[in-house]
């Protein structure tokens, strides 16, 4: 069961269509989620997993990181909603043409005591799978199965290269995945082959994505 959880997972956080998840739900404040997760959370046995640390840091995200501001009309995407342990997603693009945008996710896929950064058990497992499984190639495809490791202000992530097809187009993409504050963190940057500077934009991103973290640690 656990192995077939951690590939759903992967299966929805790595969908690249704009429309959302049958069950996902926009969330323009943040306010009373932590009381209704928890209700969710005790209707359905799920007390010994907790989304408050899920909640605190995608509801700490700056406006604006890089070069890029958030869609203020998906500040938030609930995912636990549709099944308990996607958690919450918020995406920034470049302006209204979005010829490159990143989502950012905050999940534990029902796992406990990961400890920070790429190293424990349950990150591996769940990297790995997302590289090595076909079900979850759905609509990105892994164009690099080369992964390399990036550090952006002390925290290290994995990454690899995606390819996807958006609207008959072919877009670039990156993966880049590690735990943070003992939950997983995955951000997905995705942008047209043909944008220009795109490793200088990546880079400040990441860079002012990290810094944000490191302030909210706690």
């Amino acid at each position: 069961m656990k192995r077939i959880f951690l590939i759903s997972v992967f299966v929805m956080l790595a969908g690249c269509v704009k429309v959302l998840p049958q069950g996902a739900a926009p969330i323009s404040g943040l306010a009373r989620v932590e009381a209704k997760q928890t209700q969710f959370a005790a209707e359905n046995n799920f007390n010994h997993i907790s989304n408050d640390t899920n909640i605190r840091l995608i509801s700490a995200l700056p406006d604006k990181l890089g070069n890029w501001s958030t869609e203020r009309e998906r500040y938030v995407i609930n995912y636990e909603r549709r099944q308990h342990g996607l958690g919450y997603s918020k995406r920034y693009n470049e302006g209204p043409r979005r010829p490159i945008w990143a989502d950012i996710y905050f999940f534990h896929a029902r796992q406990t005591g990961m400890s920070d950064g790429i190293e424990s058990r349950q990150f591996v497992d769940l990297w790995s799978q997302s590289i090595i499984e076909p079900s979850w190639v759905r609509t990105c495809d892994i164009k690099d199965k080369t992964d390399t490791i990036e550090t952006f202000n002390n925290i290290k992530f994995r990454k690899c290269r995606l390819a996807t097809i958006l609207g008959g187009k072919e877009y670039e993409g990156l993966m880049f995945m590690t735990v943070f504050e003992g939950t997983f963190l995955k951000v997905r940057i995705s942008y047209r082959p043909d944008y220009k500077n795109f490793e200088r934009e990546i880079d400040k991103f990441m860079n002012d994505l990290a810094n944000s973290l490191n302030k909210q640690r706690i």
